[in-house]
């Protein structure tokens, strides 16, 4: 499996303060996953709580910095271990709190 870490940031005044008190150009850190039963790119961030979204919508209010690319078979158990959660992420459509991730 590959993922890629990324670095980013967006216009809202919440980066701008993270970006000003560590003197940096990212306020953010991302994971992008290709998903190959849906053929699409997923990206999982969070803003208060943890979000999974298209790739493309992401793209479109965030301003990606810079990617790594992590290419290792070890990732394939990892990833399902460790999103088992999935069904807890807020849906950006959906306006109810989800349960808090561990």
């Amino acid at each position: 499996m590959e993922i890629r870490v990324g670095f980013s940031t967006t216009t809202n005044w919440f980066s701008r303060i993270i970006r000003w008190v560590t003197k940096s150009k990212v306020s953010h850190t991302y994971i992008r996953v290709h998903d190959k039963f849906f053929d699409q790119i997923f990206v999982l961030h969070v803003e208060r709580v943890m979000y999974m979204v298209r790739g493309e919508d992401f793209d479109k209010e965030n301003m990606p910095y810079e990617e790594y690319v992590i290419n290792d078979k070890r990732l394939n158990v990892s990833m399902k271990k460790n999103l088992k959660h999935l069904h807890q992420l807020k849906s950006p459509m959906k306006k109810s709190w989800p349960q808090r991730l561990l």
